[in-house]
């Protein structure tokens, strides 16, 4: 496959996941749907929500999760989705 193909073609989602959706995959379900609407948001930079808040609160209740990666695995950056 030449570069070209590949670049056309994009990202391929993984059968790896990234520690970040591993530690979320964890959450109920109500939780998860919360956590991802959050994520959404701040990739968006709507400016309601930071990364470092929602790691915080994740963390305070056992969930442990840091700010980098759950910006990585929200931008689709992270070894879930990335080559």
């Amino acid at each position: 496959m030449s570069l070209l193909e590949i670049l056309n073609e994009g990202p391929q989602p993984r059968e790896k996941k990234c520690k970040t959706a591993v530690v979320l995959a964890t959450l109920s379900d109500d939780v998860l749907k919360r956590v991802n609407e959050i994520l959404e948001k701040i990739v968006n930079g709507t400016g309601e929500y930071s990364a470092t808040w929602l790691a915080n609160s994740l963390r305070e209740k056992g969930v442990n999760v840091n700010h980098s990666s759950l910006l990585r695995h929200a931008r689709k950056e992270c070894c879930c989705v990335t080559r």
